[in-house]
């Protein structure tokens, strides 16, 4: 596992979420985020702030893209 996958599982596992079980649209948004070049594709503004966990996920569990849910 890398290290940004390890980051990524750090979050999931703090704010109890998942990436979507819904593969279509996890899929869509990875590739959203590899076109922003690691970005969050929901936020026009590109900083240390909106890389994809963006601050939102890392400080309050949520992600406006839909790529990380909460468990069901």
């Amino acid at each position: 596992m890398s290290e940004k996958q390890k980051d990524i599982q750090f979050y999931l596992d703090k704010f109890n979420m998942q990436v979507n079980p819904d593969a279509q649209i996890a899929d869509a948004i990875r590739k959203r985020v590899v076109k922003c070049n690691g970005y969050c594709p929901c936020v026009p503004e590109r900083n240390d702030d909106t890389v994809c966990p963006c601050k939102k996920m890392r400080e309050e569990g949520h992600c406006c893209c839909t790529l990380y849910v909460a468990k069901a």
